[in-house]
């Protein structure tokens, strides 16, 4: 067979490797999306109404993303009554960084729309 013979099936091929290709980088960027929509929740969760609830880190894990001196964190936790387990962003100033621990108590801010943000992190109980 003549290379006139598989034209079709280069063509085919380029077609669908530029499909794969765009569909993929469009899930990397919207997947880092995630990470701007929890900082923007906690920066402005004093606005929308919600509910509070108090609950105890169960992990934690810095994110490179910042606020002035303070880091964001990816909080994880329990709520009372509900089965699954949480992520919400925190924003936590460096000389608290070294006190996270598991089991600290945290104060959480629910709101409609599946917006969630951990608005206070209790480092002594008195």
């Amino acid at each position: 067979m003549a290379l006139e013979d598989y034209s079709a099936y280069f063509m085919y091929g380029g077609m669908v490797v530029t499909v794969a290709a765009t569909v993929f980088f469009w899930w990397i960027e919207k997947r880092d999306n995630t990470d701007v929509v929890g900082i923007k929740h906690c920066l402005t969760s004093a606005e929308w109404s919600g509910e509070f609830f108090d609950s105890y880190i169960e992990s934690w894990q810095q994110t490179n993303a910042r606020y002035g001196n303070a880091f964001f964190y990816d909080i994880t936790f329990c709520l009372e009554g509900e089965q699954k387990m949480f992520t919400a962003k925190a924003l936590v100033n460096p000389g608290e960084m070294h006190l996270l621990k598991k089991g600290l108590r945290i104060r959480v801010k629910k709101g409609s729309k599946n917006r969630i943000a951990v608005t206070d992190i209790t480092v002594a109980d008195c």
